[in-house]
C-alpha cells in the first residue's frame, strides 16, 4: 500500500475574543461552499457542469464511485481526500492568540492546496456566529521528522511530499505503543455510537478508511490479506482508559483518552502511522477523531 500526501501547518491569529473554545470545529458547516466559491463555480450542481473532468471542486467533494465494480464492493463511497486538525481554543481573553491548524492533503488533492487555503481564509473572514474571526499569517509544510519549511502554493517551492511507506522508515517500532485520542472519536456500529474502546473496534474502521483513500486517490486498488489483519487485531491487548466526552452541549461527542497497546503486529503499523494524519470516525475530515501513536520500549 502506498500513497503520497502533504501535511500543512497553517499559523493563524485570532482577531477578536472567541468565547466558544470549540468554534474551529464548526468550519465544516461552511467550508464546502467556501471551496466552491474559491474554484469560481456558479453551477447549482455538478451534474450540470461541462468541465467536470477538470473541476477541482468535483474531484475533492463528489466522492465519485469507481467504475470498477470490485473496488465499489470493497470500498463503497470514497472518503474526502483531506483532513483538518483543529485545536481547542484558550479561554477568553484570547484576542491576538496564535494557534495552528493542521491540514493533510491526500493524493490528487495536493494540487489544490491554494484552493484549500483560500476557502479556509474565506471561512475565517465570513459573517455569523459560527465564523472564526482569525487570519492566516503563515503556511508551512511538515516533513517526516516534524521539520518545517515555509510554503506558498503560488511559488515554485516543492512541498514535503510524504508517503505511507516512507513513514515506516522514520523509526524503530516494537509491539507496544501508546495511543492517544486527542479529539472526540465517534465510531458507529449499526447506527449506534460505540462508547467503549477496544482495538478491533478502532483498527477495523481505520483499515477501511486508509485502504479506501489509497485505492481512490493513490495508484490503484490496495491488495492484502485484510481478513487476516482483522482477525489478528483481536490479539492486541489494551491498557489505560478512554472516556466518552460531550463538547459544545453534546453537539461534538466521542471518546478521548490514552491507552497502551500490547501485541501490535508490524503489519498494523502502516495503518496506525498514516492514520495519524487522517483522523478517524464521524467528522474525521474536519478535525474529529484525531489520534497519535508513539512506540513504547522497556
Amino acid at each position: 500500500m502506498d500513497i503520497t500526501f502533504v501535511k500543512l501547518v497553517i499559523g493563524t491569529r485570532l482577531e477578536s475574543d472567541v468565547t466558544d473554545p470549540w468554534l474551529p470545529f464548526r468550519i465544516r458547516e461552511t467550508f464546502q461552499e467556501a471551496f466552491r466559491s474559491a474554484v469560481g463555480c456558479e453551477e447549482e450542481s455538478c451534474e450540470r457542469c461541462r468541465g467536470e473532468d477538470e473541476c477541482p471542486y468535483r474531484s475533492i467533494f463528489s466522492q465519485s464511485l469507481s467504475s470498477d465494480p470490485a473496488m465499489v464492493r470493497r470500498h463503497q463511497k470514497p472518503p474526502l481526500p483531506f483532513a483538518f486538525q483543529f485545536p481547542v481554543l484558550p479561554a477568553v481573553p484570547n484576542k491576538g492568540e496564535r494557534f495552528e491548524v493542521g491540514l493533510t492533503l491526500v493524493g490528487s488533492a495536493v494540487m489544490h492546496g491554494n484552493l484549500f487555503l483560500s476557502a479556509l481564509a474565506s471561512c475565517f473572514a465570513g459573517q455569523g456566529g459560527n465564523v472564526l474571526p482569525a487570519r492566516i499569517d503563515t503556511v508551512e509544510t511538515v516533513g517526516y521528522f516534524g521539520e518545517r519549511s515555509p510554503w506558498s502554493f503560488e511559488g515554485d517551492a516543492t512541498p514535503h511530499l510524504l508517503s505511507a511507506s516512507g513513514l515506516l522508515a522514520t523509526g524503530v517500532f516494537g509491539d507496544r505503543m501508546t495511543l492517544r485520542l486527542l479529539t472526540p472519536l465517534k465510531l458507529l456500529q449499526e447506527g449506534r455510537p460505540q462508547r467503549s474502546f477496544s482495538f478491533p473496534k478502532f483498527f477495523r474502521p481505520l483499515q477501511r478508511r486508509v485502504t479506501s483513500l489509497a485505492a481512490s486517490y493513490g495508484e490503484g486498488d490496495v491488495t492484502g490479506d485484510f481478513r487476516w489483519l482483522s482477525s489478528e487485531c483481536e490479539r492486541v491487548s489494551v491498557g489505560g482508559s478512554m472516556e466518552w466526552v460531550a463538547w459544545r452541549r453534546g453537539t461534538i461527542a466521542g471518546m478521548v483518552g490514552e491507552a497502551v497497546l500490547s501485541g501490535v503486529r508490524e503489519e498494523f503499523l502502516p495503518f496506525l502511522l498514516f492514520g495519524q494524519y487522517l483522523n478517524l470516525g464521524k467528522g474525521a475530515a474536519f478535525g474529529l477523531g484525531q489520534f497519535a501513536v508513539r512506540p513504547q520500549f522497556p
